[in-house]
């Protein structure tokens, strides 16, 4: 029983396969399309940048010399781009036409025609950057004569890049801060990636006055759109038994592509003011004398008192 059936199975499987496939009569072949693209020049993008131009190239190829050289009384094929190219990740736009002519000679027919046709591609602000986008083509072609087969559906996958940009938008819960002398200033400082790509933010204070400081976060990396809260400690001079300092302190942050860090977005500069003022009876050599001086004046008045409750 087991061989009847592989016997049966094997009856039923013998018609689907090519080699034993009739062509049923009158049936014509059709021409074959085919899309490539030069992948050695994969198009970079800068976004809200001019668009770039690239080349989809094309073959069409007849079944034989004989369908070329009858093909060629209808003067061309039309290449249909539909639906149009469309990419997978937002921000990238393709523009281009909707149809391409594919010549016929007359004279000497041609059995595989080739050419290219070109697409402008653009890039927004949205379009993730440093990493490879597909973008998909498809397209078929139909013959200008009477009754002509249309070829088969041709598919292409071109990739594009988008180069490293954006910046980093700051500001600060409070800018301006005042604090008694000696004692840190914290600024609590809100950030927000507008770069393309995962990034290290480089904060840099400019211009410090002298006897100055201020503490910066060591690393911070942010995502695209990602919002971070970070402390910017600053710390004023000391050692004075008046204090009344004032510090205009620049921030410049810059973003740099974690993935290549030779490429950097757009610096930044966000403004603070630290003052510290008040008197400094601690960290200063004045302070301490001031405090002996009235300690000592009061010893005397203490001791002026008690005398004269001593005479009474």
């Amino acid at each position: 029983m087991r061989v009847v059936g592989w016997l049966v199975l094997g009856a039923l499987l013998i018609p689907c396969v090519p080699g034993n496939a009739q062509a049923p009569a009158g049936w014509v072949p059709s021409p074959v399309l085919t899309l490539t693209a030069d992948f050695g020049r994969i198009p970079v993008l800068t976004p809200d940048a001019e668009a770039q131009t690239f080349d989809i190239e094309w073959q069409y190829m007849f079944p034989s010399q004989a369908q070329a050289a009858a093909a060629a009384a209808y003067g061309s094929a039309i290449i249909h781009w539909d639906p149009p190219p469309v990419c997978d990740s937002p921000g990238i736009t393709i523009a281009g036409p909707q149809t391409t002519m594919v010549p016929f000679s007359s004279t000497s027919p041609d059995y595989i025609i080739t050419g290219s046709t070109p697409f402008q591609f653009t890039a927004s602000r949205a379009a993730p950057g440093l990493q490879l986008i597909r973008c998909h083509f498809t397209a078929y072609a139909e013959e200008a004569g009477p009754s002509a087969p249309a070829t088969n559906v041709a598919v292409s996958l071109i990739p594009v890049t988008v180069v490293f940009h954006g910046a980093v938008e700051a500001s600060a819960v409070a800018p301006h801060l005042m604090s008694p002398p000696g004692e840190p200033i914290a600024f609590q400082v809100e950030m927000r990636s507008t770069a393309n790509s995962r990034a290290t933010v480089a904060i840099e204070a400019l211009e410090l006055d002298e006897g100055w400081s201020v503490v910066l976060p060591k690393r911070l990396f942010v995502d695209p759109g990602q919002q971070v809260q970070v402390e910017i400690i600053v710390q004023p001079p000391a050692g004075q038994l008046w204090t009344d300092h004032r510090q205009d302190l620049a921030l410049r942050m810059t973003p740099i592509a974690q993935l290549d860090e030779a490429r950097q977005g757009e610096p930044s500069t966000l403004e603070l003011v630290a003052q510290s003022r008040g008197v400094d009876v601690v960290s200063s050599g004045g302070g301490l004398a001031l405090l002996g001086l009235i300690a000592a004046v009061g010893l005397v008045g203490w001791a002026r008192l008690r005398r004269k409750a001593t005479q009474e």
